[in-house]
């Protein structure tokens, strides 16, 4: 398959593919070494925080999130940074320091934070494209 970017996507192929690797093929993580993130146990604890317990409100994504996760554990909230981290790989829309950004911020509320030399991070600099409106 071809691929063509203006930019170098490497790391964000790199991000995708131990994305695949250590969560999709196994119950790992793709952010902390040895940890269970992606088993079916978190799976099954955020879905009822977040996707069960929907939030219509008026507040911003991120302070609902927080409501609906902030509690749920480590193990849940490392989940929910790895699943933005995953969403956040591809967008050319949303630059490196805001995704880096939200990303720290739901860490951080299980006392984590995604050091920058990490290959997500690197992989945050620059994005394949944008969905969204022109």
């Amino acid at each position: 398959m071809a691929r063509y970017s203006e930019h170098d996507t490497d790391r964000i192929y790199q991000a995708a593919d131990a994305f695949r690797a250590n969560c999709l093929l196994r119950d790992g993580s793709l952010l902390f070494d040895e940890a269970a993130v992606w088993s079916p146990a978190v799976l099954d604890r955020i879905h009822k925080a977040f996707v069960a317990t929907p939030d219509e409100g008026d507040r911003s994504f991120i302070v609902k999130f927080k409501d609906q996760i902030g509690q749920a554990g480590q193990e849940v909230i490392r989940l929910a940074a790895e699943i933005l981290c995953v969403y956040f790989l591809f967008p050319s829309s949303v630059g490196g320091v805001r995704k880096r950004q939200v990303v720290n911020e739901v860490l951080g509320w299980a006392g984590d934070s995604l050091p920058e030399s990490h290959l997500v991070s690197g992989a945050f600099s620059n994005g394949i494209g944008s969905g969204g409106r022109p």
